[in-house]
């Protein structure tokens, strides 16, 4: 964690720049004047700001994601404290792991690493306490010390099975949760990590086997694509960041099976099917979680599993989801060009992931200005969930009309947000608007009691920022109220982010009634 013993104007500027905020939107972030920001940047070291001012900065270090800290420490010349994980194996408790899973010794390159396990897996797999073992080939991904590795380290890995493998084995090596900083990638680096996909390899996935053929039976294959569909419910009722190191063992545990080799065609590639699933599920919880770099992470190894099982649906789903994190993170020229990879990967796919992939490629176009080309998506997006087919993917069990119109609707409002800190007060009003009547068609007003809670609590934060970007208090309020109930429940520190949104644009109208009566509430769920 970096730590600032004095806040000048200079250090205040580098942490604006590491947030890539404008004067205007930081002012905001902060509760302060846009005039005392410049004034701050200005006077550069030769002002130290007063002590209730550098708590408030420190607070919005604190809170900021990891890569913002790593640009921040890194312009200020900070090194920050990166703890290795532990040489000696971590107890269950202190992995933070639930009661089901166990931990299963495997040998790695003549040493023990231990992996967490679903006990189901494990009983149903007949597996001994010794797993099993195998050589880390030499450059694989030696993970568990050492300074930060970028997402995509040893990603230029080839896009054949042994390459896969190799990755496979990186994540095995990595042990029981994810400690160490992967710091989030873009530009080029990120085209080069995903560029090899178009590259010839398997297109038919393999029908779920009927019989057992030897290697890992058909019983364990059926357990563990049985189990996928509650692991993906469970991001709708708790957030990413409930649940991520769990999921992140049960991906473990395919990954563990699928290195024991020895497996049949069909059977390897049904296992890479099955990584594929909770490789991205686990990359989206991440990315709700803040975690970017290790979401990234999955879904790099995802796509590699797609290809490898010939799961071309997951492939443009992962895509797109790539494309939503860059949209989320105003990376607009990554968003545009996963987005389009996205398009075309999905093109005679069904309806419902055409559909998803059309409405995550228009995030992009919103938050890059370019509203034609954000409608033409989303429109796209609608005309295909009609022609809505008896193939659609289990995973696209959320997708609806109202899905795709809630998603265009906090896109508007990012655009518009965005707008509005470039002063362009006009454009903003308009995509305010029309964001937040698309908006209040949606989760926000679901009961505590409804599964999905995540998407309620996102979307409401999203309206009650509408609302009160244009000077709605009131509303901005109530719907604020909404999302923070549901922070008792849910932990998704990307719903956080937008919360956070929320509270700049408050804390500078603190005189209002509603604001003063609501603020101190919102300013104590953004402190946990």
């Amino acid at each position: 964690m970096v730590a600032v013993e004095r806040w000048t104007g200079a250090e205040t500027k580098a942490l604006r720049l590491a947030m890539r905020h404008t004067v205007r939107g930081f002012a905001e972030h902060l509760g302060v004047g846009p005039k005392t920001v410049s004034k701050w940047e200005q006077r550069g070291d030769t002002i130290t700001l007063l002590p209730e001012t550098q708590e408030i900065l420190d607070t919005a270090l604190r809170r900021a994601p990891d890569e913002v800290r790593e640009r921040f420490a890194a312009s200020v010349e900070v090194r920050s404290e990166i703890a290795d994980v532990p040489s000696e194996p971590l107890d269950r408790d202190s992995a933070g792991l639930p009661p089901e899973t166990v931990l299963v010794p495997v040998q790695v390159n003549g040493r023990e690493v231990l992996v967490a396990i679903p006990r189901r897996t494990l009983l149903q797999a007949g597996l001994g306490a010794a797993l099993t073992s195998f050589a880390m080939p030499e450059g694989g991904l030696g993970v568990l010390t050492g300074p930060p590795l970028p997402a995509d380290a040893a990603m230029n890995l080839p896009w054949s099975r042994d390459g896969m493998l190799r990755v496979v084995d990186g994540w095995v090596e990595s042990g029981l949760i994810d400690r160490r900083p992967l710091p989030v990638i873009s530009g080029k680096a990120l085209r080069r990590a995903t560029a090899d996909y178009w590259n010839d390899g398997p297109q038919q996935l393999p029908l779920p086997l009927t019989t057992p053929t030897g290697g890992v039976g058909h019983e364990v294959l059926e357990q563990i694509e049985q189990s996928i569909p509650a692991l993906q419910r469970l991001d709708d009722a708790n957030g990413g960041g409930a649940h991520l190191a769990y999921v992140g063992a049960y991906f473990r545990s395919v990954a563990v099976l699928l290195r024991q080799g020895s497996h049949p065609d069909r059977v390897e590639r049904r296992l890479f099917a099955a990584l594929a699933d909770i490789g991205q599920l686990a990359g989206w919880m991440a990315f709700d979680a803040g975690k970017h770099g290790l979401a990234q992470r999955y879904f790099f190894t995802t796509l590699r599993a797609s290809k490898e099982a010939g799961y071309r649906s997951m492939a443009a789903h992962v895509f797109a989801d790539l494309a939503f994190q860059a949209a989320s993170r105003e990376q607009s020229g990554d968003a545009i060009g996963l987005g389009e990879a996205a398009v075309r990967v999905a093109a005679g796919e069904p309806a419902t992931l055409r559909a998803s992939v059309a409405t995550r490629l228009a995030y992009g176009y919103a938050v890059a200005g370019q509203l034609k080309d954000f409608e033409r998506s989303y429109q796209m997006g609608l005309e295909a969930l009609t022609d809505r087919g008896e193939d659609e993917p289990a995973w696209m069990y959320f997708l609806t009309p109202n899905h795709l119109d809630t998603q265009a609707g906090y896109a508007l409002v990012h655009a518009g947000v965005l707008s509005q800190d470039a002063d362009d007060r006009q454009m903003a009003d308009a995509l305010l608007d029309r964001g937040g009547q698309l908006l209040d068609t949606g989760a926000h007003n679901r009961s505590l009691a409804d599964a999905s809670q995540r998407r309620a609590m996102f979307e409401g934060s999203w309206l009650a920022v509408a609302a009160a970007s244009r000077g709605d208090l009131v509303n901005a309020v109530a719907y604020g109220q909404q999302a923070v109930a549901r922070t008792a429940r849910v932990q998704s520190p990307r719903s956080m982010d937008v919360l956070g949104k929320l509270a700049g644009r408050l804390r500078w109208r603190a005189q209002d009634r509603h604001v003063s009566s609501f603020l101190p509430e919102l300013e104590a769920a953004l402190s946990q």
